[in-house]
C-alpha cells in the first residue's frame, strides 16, 4: 500500500483541525518530574508561538528535531545511497510482479507493482557521504543519470526501466539508522520525562529488511495502550512513556541491526553466496546450481522467462538425480 494513501486513511480518523498544517518546530523544554512539556512552534511569516502540554510524541521522522533538541545524539551512515521512482515500462518481468537483482560488489535494484501500469523501483549503491549529500540535491535528471551509469551493461530490462522513469517521481537520499534512544536518567535523558518517541524519530532503519513502516505502525497501539492508562488509572506518564520504549526498544533493536546487516550483505560479494535457499534445489546443491544457472542459463530478457525456467530447473533435477544414481 502506498504510504500516502496510509496518511490519508489516517487522517481522516482525526478530528477537524487536529493537524496544524504550515508550522514548524523551533524549541523543547522538558521541565521533568511529570510536569509536562513547553514547546515553541514557528509559522511561515516567522511568528513563534509558545504552549504547554502534559506530554510529547516525536513522530518527526529520522531527522526528529525532538530528538536533537533532548537527547543529541547523531544519525549513522550506512554508506549506501538510495534511489527510487515510478517507472511506466510494461515489460514481462514487472507486468503484475517485480525483480530483484544484485551485482555481488556495491549495488542492488528491487521493484514491485505501484499501480496499474506503474512499476516502483530501489536502486541503492555504496557511495561515499559527501557526494551522497550533494547527490540528493541535485536534482532528478542527475540523480537518474548516476542510477544508469551504475547499472550500465545490466541485464534488460534495466535500463529500460529507468529511462521510462517520470522525472518528477525520481529523488534520492542518502542512507542512515541510529542506536535505541539512550535510557531515561543516562546520557543527557532527564528520568521524569513526558517526552517519548516513535517511528523513524525512535528507530531509523535501512529499507532492506521491510521493517521500518512495519515497526512504526505498531509503536501506535503499543504507546496508546499505555496512554489509556494515563487517562483511566491517573498513572504517572513518565513511568508509563518508561514501560512503552522498554517494550518498544526490546522489540525494535534486533530489526535495526538485522536491517543493517542486509544493508551491508547486499551491497558485497556475500549478495551471491551459495547460502542462499532456491526453491526447488536442495541446499546441497547450491554451488552447482548456480554455476549452471550462470553458464547455460535463461537469461533476464528471454521471451517467456518463467517458461525458460521451469524448463532450465525441470533439466537440472532431473539430471542431477540421474548423476545421484550413477
Amino acid at each position: 500500500i502506498p504510504r500516502q494513501d496510509v496518511r490519508k486513511c489516517l487522517l481522516k480518523r482525526l478530528e477537524p483541525n487536529t493537524v496544524q498544517w504550515g508550522k514548524k518546530l523551533v524549541d523543547v523544554e522538558d521541565r521533568g518530574d511529570d510536569k509536562g512539556v513547553r514547546i515553541c512552534m514557528e509559522n511561515k511569516v516567522g511568528v513563534r508561538v509558545y504552549d504547554e502540554f502534559d506530554c510529547l510524541i516525536a513522530a518527526d521522522g529520522i531527522n526528529s528535531k525532538v530528538r536533537s533538541l533532548t537527547i543529541g545524539d547523531s544519525l549513522s551512515y550506512l554508506s549506501i545511497f538510495l534511489t527510487l521512482g515510478l517507472s511506466h515500462l510494461d515489460h514481462q518481468l514487472v507486468r503484475e510482479r517485480g525483480f530483484h537483482t544484485v551485482d555481488g560488489y556495491k549495488s542492488r535494484l528491487f521493484t514491485m507493482p505501484y499501480a496499474p501500469g506503474l512499476t516502483m523501483w530501489q536502486l541503492s549503491y555504496v557511495l561515499e557521504e559527501e557526494e551522497a549529500k550533494l547527490l540528493s540535491t541535485s536534482g532528478p535528471e542527475r540523480i537518474l543519470q548516476k542510477a544508469l551509469e551504475v547499472t550500465k551493461e545490466w541485464h534488460k530490462p534495466v535500463e529500460d526501466l529507468l529511462v521510462s522513469t517520470q522525472l518528477p517521481t525520481i529523488w534520492g537520499t542518502p542512507l542512515y539508522d541510529r542506536s535505541a534512544i539512550p535510557q531515561r536518567g543516562k546520557k543527557g535523558r532527564i528520568a521524569g520525562s513526558c517526552i517519548t518517541f516513535v517511528g523513524d524519530a525512535a528507530h531509523p532503519m535501512s529499507p532492506f529488511k521491510g521493517q521500518g513502516a512495519n515497526q512504526a505502525l505498531q509503536d501506535g497501539p503499543d504507546l496508546a495502550k499505555y496512554l489509556k492508562e494515563i487517562l483511566t488509572k491517573k498513572r504517572k506518564i513518565s513511568k508509563l512513556m518508561k514501560r512503552y520504549e522498554i517494550e518498544m526498544m526490546h522489540r525494535t533493536a534486533p530489526k535495526v541491526l538485522s536491517s543493517r546487516q542486509a544493508a551491508q550483505t547486499l551491497h558485497s560479494q556475500n549478495a551471491l553466496s551459495h547460502d542462499r535457499a532456491f526453491h526447488g534445489v536442495s541446499k546441497q546443491l547450491n554451488e552447482k546450481f548456480l554455476d549452471k544457472l550462470r553458464d547455460d542459463g535463461p537469461r533476464a530478457g528471454a521471451e517467456d522467462l518463467d517458461a525458460s525456467l521451469r524448463d532450465f530447473l525441470s533439466k537440472f533435477r532431473l539430471s542431477n538425480k540421474i548423476s545421484a544414481v550413477e
